[in-house]
């Protein structure tokens, strides 16, 4: 300011007068501009800022929507795993059921053949052994069948004396 008060005296009392109010609205005029200027860049960030909110808030929403549809596909196909399973596992039980009706029927004819005194032990012998073999090829269908009644069936055909 002290070189432009001197250079303000050369010009004489009154022009150095209005030259300095002139510099002195310049200045405020370079401090509006300047607040404007702030203004507007803070306004365009505010802008952008805004701009960014609403995309990351629609990002945000499209990936909500595609992890429900994912969880409703997902949803549906477990549904369709469980009626598929629930189905095969009736179909299993009903299977079982025939099967152990067919072992139930398999003991009953080793028991009669076992029993009948008319049949000589040989005979016995040979229709025990298909019948267990018919025996064991169903009881393989079904887990955990006993081998009580071919046990049993064996021993009494090994403890009944040979017929000559």
């Amino acid at each position: 300011m002290s070189r432009l008060t001197a250079e303000l005296k050369a010009f004489g009392p009154e022009l150095s007068a209005t030259i300095l109010e002139i510099y002195l609205r310049l200045d405020e005029v370079d401090d509006v501009v300047e607040s404007n200027l702030r203004n507007r860049r803070v306004t365009e960030l505010v802008t952008n800022i805004d701009k960014t909110k609403q995309q990351i808030n629609d990002v945000f929403n499209d990936l909500i929507k595609l992890l429900n549809n994912r969880r409703n596909t997902l949803l549906a196909e477990l549904e369709t795993i469980r009626r598929d399973k629930e189905k095969e596992l009736k179909e299993q039980g009903a299977r079982d059921i025939k099967i152990q009706k067919a072992l139930s029927g398999y003991r009953v004819s080793l028991r009669k053949i076992i029993g009948d005194m008319n049949m000589p032990t040989e005979a016995k012998r040979a229709k025990v052994a298909v019948i267990a073999d018919e025996y064991k090829a169903k009881k393989d269908l079904v887990p955990n069948v006993d081998d009580i009644t071919l046990t049993m069936a064996s021993l009494r055909c090994a403890t009944q004396p040979m017929e000559q």
